[in-house]
């Protein structure tokens, strides 16, 4: 049985029957390290001078303990370069030991004071994130509950079960937040329309993860709605609030403006999320009902790596084993698959009580989602695992390609009864 907090990010099954090796990750923040893979030719294009065909910078970030967004804030704050000219390939977690790609589409350098950056070269073009073929993760378990002969067993037993399944493809908890997992909750209010209470959401949503002081602000605005004393006690860590309580204090009720305070990549994950809670309802549905992840049925829509490119699966093909299942993404540009698995998103949507011409949001352009497709299992690569018997340590390195999660893996491998307790 999973536990609520997978529920609640809408990941409702596991795919393996192993027994749990418990333990945690992310004990240290050297625990969970992620370095990203970067395409040869991308590499190779780059100048290591500035000249008139290539002034895009290219930047290597190696940080510790610093997420995506705070870097850009950092970088901002130091070079006055605006966070609109900083392009990621991908964002990264807090809790990692994180080596990461970024260019600046500005004539500014970033200042070497900045530790953990080194200058790639110059790019001819913005880096696209094409450039990411996927992430190298490093990760350390340790913490059991069980022997150090249990784990081992464990281990095997779940080393024997990937030779024979793969795994679902969910979005992992990051997506969703790291103490309060409330990013999709946001994100439906938006595609709705109730803007004042996604802000509300935002500002007051509070879980006993986080800081005591913390939480008592959140409650104080929640039960006072004393905007202007909140703007003034809000502990410092709170950045986002403070940038959305003073869009309220100077123009009560401008709701719309004060979600648009906030950086476009963190507006964009809102909507994101939601469509990822989404998917992950529609994954969870379609491995209960026993339908394969990696072979295609009826009805079902397919990615052909051969040709590159997103059809229907209209009959069964002796010649079909390279095809892939793809899993549509919500969104105003939803093609909806038919069979089996169309009648699971249309139970989905259903229940979420939201249509997909929702994802058109008028009011903010900007934040609308299209949809799209996505794997429905994990492209997991190099994996390998070693144990420390004496020390009751497990050690595992992978690849995954981009956008895939390696606490989807993990999840799999623990099957946490307490996910944040436990790192995740």
């Amino acid at each position: 049985m999973v536990p609520g907090e997978d529920a609640e990010i809408g990941v409702r099954v596991y795919k393996t029957s192993s027994p749990p090796l418990t333990g945690r990750i992310k004990a240290r923040l050297e625990d969970f390290a992620v370095k990203e893979k970067i395409s040869p030719q991308l590499l190779a294009s780059l100048r290591r001078l500035r000249s008139p065909t290539h002034r895009i910078q290219v930047y290597c970030a190696v940080r510790v303990g610093v997420d995506t967004l705070t870097l850009a804030r950092i970088i901002n704050f130091h070079s006055r370069i605006p966070r609109s000219r900083l392009r990621f390939l991908g964002l990264k977690d807090s809790r990692a030991v994180s080596s990461q790609i970024f260019s600046v589409v500005d004539g500014r350098k970033v200042p070497e004071s900045i530790g953990g950056l080194s200058l790639l070269g110059w790019s001819e073009k913005i880096p696209s994130k094409e450039s990411l073929m996927g992430n190298d993760f490093s990760v350390f378990i340790r913490n059991f509950e069980v022997s150090s002969q249990d784990v081992s067993n464990r281990l095997s037993r779940f080393i024997e079960e990937l030779n024979v399944e793969s795994l679902p493809n969910f979005y992992g908890y990051q997506r969703f937040g790291t103490y309060r997992r409330i990013t999709h909750l946001v994100g439906k209010k938006i595609v709705t329309g109730e803007f004042k209470e996604a802000v509300m959401l935002y500002l007051t949503y509070t879980t006993p993860y986080e800081p005591e002081e913390t939480r008592g602000w959140r409650k104080s605005l929640r039960d006072t709605g004393d905007l202007e004393g909140a703007l003034k006690s809000a502990p410092k860590p709170l950045f986002y609030e403070r940038k959305m309580l003073r869009e309220l204090v100077k123009r009560p009720e401008s709701y719309l403006k004060a979600i648009r305070s906030l950086p476009i990549t963190l507006r964009r994950l809102f909507v994101n999320a939601f469509q990822s809670y989404l998917f992950n309802l529609v994954l969870s549905r379609r491995i209960r009902e026993d339908m394969p992840i990696t072979e295609p049925v009826i009805g079902d829509f397919v990615y052909d790596p051969i040709g590159s490119k997103i059809m229907r699966h209209r009959q069964r093909d002796r010649d079909s084993h390279h095809l892939m299942v793809a899993i549509p993404l919500f969104g105003y540009g939803y093609r909806s698959s038919e069979g089996r698995q169309g009648d699971i998103e249309r139970d989905v949507l259903k229940e979420a009580a939201v249509t997909t011409r929702s994802f058109f949001v008028k009011e903010m352009h900007e934040l609308s989602g299209k949809g799209g497709f996505r794997k429905a299992d994990l492209d997991l690569d190099k994996l390998l695992f070693t144990h420390d018997i004496e020390s009751n340590v497990v050690c595992s390195s992978f690849t995954l390609q981009r956008g895939q999660y390696a606490t989807i893996l993990l999840r799999e491998l623990i099957k946490p009864s307490n996910p944040l307790q436990q790192g995740f």
